[in-house]
């Protein structure tokens, strides 16, 4: 059962209609990234995502805080959600791309 975690406290994740980055031409306006991802590939896409969620393999790969900071970079301002084993010492981290 999946959990979504927020600064008001636990909610049930609300259904998307998730495609992933070798199906993106036909997003709904969710993607999923695996960690190894490159977010530079969404540009063409990113004015039409409302979603993006990045998958954390394990809690001890930051690669994805890395994705998610880049995705802000290139100017990506719509929702950001961690997906996997992310603990609570974390969750600060997880806050700093916003």
């Amino acid at each position: 059962m999946s959990v979504l975690v927020t600064d008001q406290g636990f909610a049930a994740v609300p259904a998307a209609d998730f495609v992933s980055l070798a199906e993106i031409a036909g997003h709904k306006g969710a993607v999923d990234l695996v960690h190894t991802d490159d977010p530079e590939a969404l540009l063409p896409y990113l004015a039409g995502l409302s979603l993006i969620r990045i998958a954390f393999p394990a809690f001890s790969d930051g690669r994805a805080f890395t994705i998610a900071r880049r995705l802000r970079a290139l100017g990506y301002r719509g929702v950001l959600r961690a997906n996997g084993p992310v603990i609570a010492d974390q969750y600060a981290m997880a806050r700093r791309p916003g």
